[in-house]
């Protein structure tokens, strides 16, 4: 008999709503001030981002990825994909992480390393969504130069010098635990100087220890600074002590003599011998 043939148009009537968001933040550093820091000068640090995927929209996401021009390797996939699907649901959170090492030139200047991330996916129906976090990193080179002068230069074997300690902050981070020891002359009295918060070498500061010692003979001496920088902790990375040193030379005048020694026997008429020796 006669056949009815019904056309249908089938379509999908959901409506896709793709969102993606990422929170950027940094790991392996320590806490300064309330903020990530790390010590970039020395032997640099190594520290890595973490990045925090998740969908806030109505489908799933595939394609996930995320970019970071300033990691040194390729952010990677590290958990958070609970089914196993190879998508990123609502509901999941998919964590990346890469790597970063910072080597940074001494500075007395504020430093920071400043950079974005993007994470992005693909809807069912093909639309690409992205979204950008920034995370911020500062960055400390702890630096000390001591300048070691001596008064008077020149003296006479048994004199008093005054040795003058001059330790300035060249860096661009606090110093702490500060201690200025010489080899030869101690103990050294002070700082001046410490204009606070007190037992800090603050940037830009200069302290000033002196000590006296008496000379008796020609002596180059060396004085040695050491100091933590703001970060420190015992188990920390790159937490060799800042340190810096100086010398100063003293010279020695020791008195011109002659000494006379007459050799002979007393037998009248006869010839002696003299010896003469001494130093100047």
């Amino acid at each position: 008999g006669p056949r009815n043939i019904v056309t249908c148009d089938v379509y999908n009537s959901f409506n896709y709503d793709p969102k993606i968001n990422v929170v950027k933040s940094a790991k392996d550093t320590v806490t300064v001030d309330g903020k990530p820091t790390i010590r970039g000068n020395g032997d640099g640090w190594n520290y890595s981002y973490q990045f925090d995927v998740t969908n806030p929209g109505n489908t799933p996401l595939s394609g996930v990825k995320v970019v970071d021009d300033k990691c040194d390797t390729t952010p990677d996939y590290v958990s958070g994909d609970t089914n196993a699907d190879s998508r990123l649901d609502p509901g999941e959170t998919w964590v990346f992480q890469c790597s970063k090492f910072v080597l940074a030139a001494t500075t007395d200047k504020a430093l920071k390393v400043d950079n974005t991330a993007t994470a992005s996916g693909v809807d069912p129906s093909g639309t690409t969504v992205n979204e950008q976090d920034s995370a911020t990193v500062y960055v400390r080179t702890p630096a000390m130069k001591l300048t070691k002068t001596a008064d008077p230069v020149k003296v006479p074997s048994g004199a008093p010098v005054t040795y003058t300690y001059e330790l300035r902050n060249t860096g661009n981070d606090p110093i702490s635990a500060v201690e200025v020891k010489d080899d030869k002359c101690s103990p050294l009295s002070g700082p001046t100087g410490d204009s606070g918060p007190t037992g800090v070498l603050g940037v830009g500061e200069t302290w000033t220890y002196t000590g006296t010692t008496d000379i008796y003979e020609p002596t180059i001496n060396t004085a040695d600074a050491s100091g933590d920088w703001s970060g420190y902790t015992p188990t920390g990375q790159n937490n060799k002590p800042v340190t810096t040193k100086d010398t100063a030379e003293v010279d020695v005048s020791i008195p011109a003599y002659l000494t006379i020694v007459k050799r002979g026997v007393p037998t009248g008429d006869q010839d002696f011998s003299f010896t003469a020796s001494g130093v100047g």
